[in-house]
């Protein structure tokens, strides 16, 4: 009886589901990492990068399976962040957690639309290079414009996270070490996306940071 009434105050602890789902948001992208070694296709992840569609193209299900994984986990950060929002809002800060989900929210729109795109059109595009030697000609100018879309995107998740942790030390609503270590990261990425470094995955590393904070520090609190 006891371990259920700890289970259902668990389940109804809105810090300790907020933490969950963000750490849940990092596990999607992870898996797909893992999935990707696993499968022997980075040497056509790779040239993919560098754009050679066509050695994707045997590995058409797997990349579209990996893409959904990157694509729903945008859509789960998106969520979460809202969750993450409306907890600081309570703890007395709206003047920045509001317009820090704004600036995630956008990004996370982009996000789903950039991880559509590859899912979809990219995997199309890789299959009929393949089959005919040419590049669809649509293919080009939309891979310009989403990924022209993704680079603001990027920026705007970066200046959301500053944000977030600019609010979380205004709240105390975390131990202090997490609002610095949040503004820290996204003002080192930032800076280095200025001088033409930056790498997607790392949007996903700090909400699971902040996540593991909240299931430790509700824990703590519960005892």
């Amino acid at each position: 009886m006891r371990v259920a009434q700890n289970v259902s105050r668990t389940v109804q602890n809105p810090n300790q589901i907020t933490g969950f789902l963000l750490v849940s948001c990092f596990a999607l992208p992870l898996l797909a990492l893992v999935i990707l070694i696993a499968s022997g296709a980075i040497s056509a992840f790779s040239a993919g990068l560098q754009g050679s569609l066509a050695e994707k193209a045997p590995y058409a299900g797997l990349f579209r399976l990996l893409n959904l994984l990157w694509t729903v986990g945008w859509v789960l950060q998106l969520m979460v962040f809202g969750l993450l929002a409306r907890l600081l809002m309570r703890a007395g800060d709206d003047s920045l957690a509001v317009p820090a989900f704004i600036a995630v929210f956008v990004a996370g729109i982009v996000g789903v639309l950039h991880g559509t795109f590859h899912m979809s059109v990219e995997t199309w595009a890789s299959l009929q290079t393949a089959q005919t030697g040419n590049t669809p000609a649509a293919y080009e100018p939309l891979r310009i414009w989403v990924g022209s879309a993704f680079r603001i995107a990027y920026v705007l998740a970066l200046l959301g996270t500053i944000g977030f942790g600019w609010s979380l030390l205004r709240t105390r609503f975390l131990a202090p070490w997490a609002g610095w270590t949040m503004i820290g990261w996204g003002i080192f990425w930032l800076a280095s996306y200025l001088v033409g470094a930056g790498l997607p995955a790392i949007l996903f590393i700090m909400p699971a940071v902040i996540g593991i904070t909240l299931l430790i520090d509700s824990s703590e609190k519960a005892v």
